[in-house]
């Protein structure tokens, strides 16, 4: 099994470009030749919605040169590979740049959010659970061999829908501000779809974890390891 862990937090990405060069695409790169020298049976590759637009800043171009070069590899050595594409997943233990989590620890934090954006914005959000089942689903399913399959939830959300949200299971009165289109942190407002990669087969849960009750996780997670903090 080779393994490597990419910079995917965008606004990083953007300060830290050949960083993020580096590590994502030439890291990629290694993987794929070691995974064809090695004859892997197939290679799973987690890219990203990104790739299908021309936001994201060099995060999105560190996943569509990866892709390309993961066709390549297919091409030359015939590496088999399934490309999972994931939208915006959310849930327990996911990192501090997480859009759901730090929108959730600046409620915690100020009691006011300032999201970067017009508020119009909408997510296809997915828990991390059930992304985790559908990563499963096409690993084991030869079906999706040398195919991209797009990863994303049931349950869309503008910003504004879920800032209200946040704000009423946080439980404290609503303060919060829109900084206008977020053209500065990379960020699309409604379709990523202006980019055309690998045609991708959509794979979406029939059965999933409510997003409220999701946020709820997310929100009890946030206040343990702030009173944990306040407590040191």
């Amino acid at each position: 099994m080779f393994l490597y862990s990419s910079i995917a937090d965008i606004s990083e990405a953007k300060s830290k470009y050949i960083e993020t060069i580096n590590t994502n695409i030439i890291g990629a790169a290694n993987v794929f030749d070691a995974s064809s020298k090695a004859k892997v049976k197939r290679l799973i590759f987690a890219s990203t919605m990104y790739v299908y637009s021309v936001y994201g800043s060099f995060y999105r171009a560190s996943k569509q040169s990866s892709e390309i070069l993961l066709e390549t590899f297919s091409d030359e050595f015939d590496l088999k590979y399934t490309i999972l594409r994931f939208g915006s997943i959310y849930g327990p233990g996911a990192q501090d740049w997480n859009g759901m989590k730090r929108y959730i620890t600046e409620i915690f934090e100020k009691g006011s959010l300032t999201y970067w954006g017009s508020g119009e914005e909408k997510r296809d959000y997915i828990h991390i659970h059930d992304a985790t089942m559908l990563t499963i689903k096409a690993m084991q399913d030869d079906a999706y061999v040398n195919r991209a399959v797009t990863i994303t939830g049931q349950q869309v959300l503008s910003a504004m829908d879920l800032i209200n949200l946040l704000f009423e299971i946080i439980g404290v009165d609503k303060d919060y501000k829109f900084t206008g289109i977020d053209k500065e942190h990379g960020h699309y407002v409604i379709s990523p779809y202006k980019y055309k990669p690998i045609r991708s087969i959509k794979l979406v849960p029939d059965k999933f974890i409510d997003i409220g009750q999701g946020i709820l996780e997310v929100v009890e997670e946030v206040a343990l390891e702030k009173e944990a903090s306040d407590e040191k």
